[in-house]
């Protein structure tokens, strides 16, 4: 087993960091999914009320709305600029509960899919990048990188 981690060549180490890549983004695919399937076959919630908002107005820090449900709290992450207008009116028949994962979530919100279209970028583009700045050493052992 040695042997063969000592002779991973650089094509072989980037096509190993491509895979892995892309079987995160294929999970992270699959939980956007999970989410946009939950959401099509559950209504909205409607018996809650929010306890507070804390509106940011830096962009490097997020608004959030504490929501009580279930005699639960919950923090949903909202934009900063929609933050001062909230409202129970606001959340009224976009609020998802998922109850065995006991989370509560904004309409289109359980997970981005941005996350998942930067992960499918990464795989890509990590590998590609190193493809074309070892192109003459891709038979080199990676740790020559």
């Amino acid at each position: 087993k040695e042997k063969e981690i000592k002779e991973m060549t650089i094509k072989k180490f980037l096509l190993t960091v491509s895979g892995v890549l892309l079987a995160i983004g294929g999970c992270f695919h699959l939980k956007y999914l999970k989410g946009i399937e939950f959401q099509k076959s559950h209504s909205p919630i409607e018996e809650f009320y929010i306890v507070d908002k804390s509106c940011s107005y830096s962009h490097r820090t997020s608004s959030l709305v504490k929501i009580r449900y279930n005699g639960e709290e919950y923090s949903i992450s909202v934009s900063r600029r929609q933050c001062p207008d909230i409202t129970n009116q606001y959340f009224k028949s976009k609020l998802y509960y998922m109850e065995d994962e006991d989370e509560l979530f904004y309409e289109d919100a359980y997970f981005p899919f941005g996350v998942v279209l930067l992960a499918y970028i990464f795989a890509l583009v990590i590998p590609l990048i190193g493809f074309v700045v070892y192109r003459k050493e891709l038979d080199d052992h990676y740790s020559t990188m």
